[in-house]
């Protein structure tokens, strides 16, 4: 498998050569328990032609494709939710960090899961999931250029403060994640940002810019 270290990632040099992390949910799992697997994540973008939808309304403002020239998170952990178990229930997740944090741009991620993005490995317990979340901190947008809405101005080639919808505002959902973990094997699964049907959930307003990033998930198993 190849781990793709493409240029706008070079802050993950290290991140990428780290081998495995320990898993800190609230049941106590450590590393060298026998019902342990592991997790590995590879990221990629929708190459297809819905990815690069012409044109989208935001608010008041039109905005195109082409002119959002960055959305940049910063990713420091996942977490996973077993299948039965309640997603309002923080104690059911089952967390596992990524250190040091990846800072990544969403729009430009590699454009195959054949060349992905790859994370590194995770320990989870052995069992059946049904959700995932990527926990992120200082979300941002960068406009190529301005979007007016009412009398507000975003200006071009600055980082905006990004709110992402939910009532976790840190963490990007990926409900269509469904993959087994078995003991002492280990699960890969493909993400893919759907940048088509991202960029057309950005709602911009006077105060701040909301947007639902929309990742696919396959599990390669």
């Amino acid at each position: 498998m190849t781990v793709v270290r493409p240029s706008f990632v070079r802050p993950l040099a290290t991140l990428l050569l780290a081998t495995s992390l320990v898993a800190c949910g609230d049941d106590g799992v450590s590393p060298g328990n026998e019902n342990n697997g592991t997790l590995q994540l590879r990221l990629s973008q929708s190459s297809s032609a819905a990815s690069v939808s012409p044109a989208i309304q935001v608010a008041q403002g039109n905005v195109l494709r082409s002119n959002i020239s960055e959305v940049r998170v910063s990713l420091t952990e996942v977490s996973a939710l077993r299948v039965g178990a309640n997603e309002n229930d923080e104690s059911s997740w089952v967390r596992f960090p990524i250190v040091p944090a990846a800072s990544l741009d969403l729009m430009n991620l590699p454009t195959t899961a054949q060349t992905p993005l790859v994370l590194p490995i995770g320990d989870l317990p052995a069992g059946t999931y049904q959700n995932l979340r990527l926990h992120v901190t200082n979300p941002t947008i960068t406009f190529s250029q301005q979007v007016e809405v009412g009398q507000r101005t975003w200006a071009a080639g600055q980082a905006h403060p990004l709110r992402i919808p939910g009532s976790d505002a840190t963490a990007i959902k990926i409900p269509t994640a469904s993959f087994v973990v078995l003991n002492n094997d280990a699960s890969e699964i493909d993400l893919v940002l759907q940048v088509g049907t991202t960029v057309q959930t950005i709602a911009a307003t006077p105060n701040f810019i909301l947007m639902a990033p929309v990742l696919l998930a396959n599990n390669r198993r």
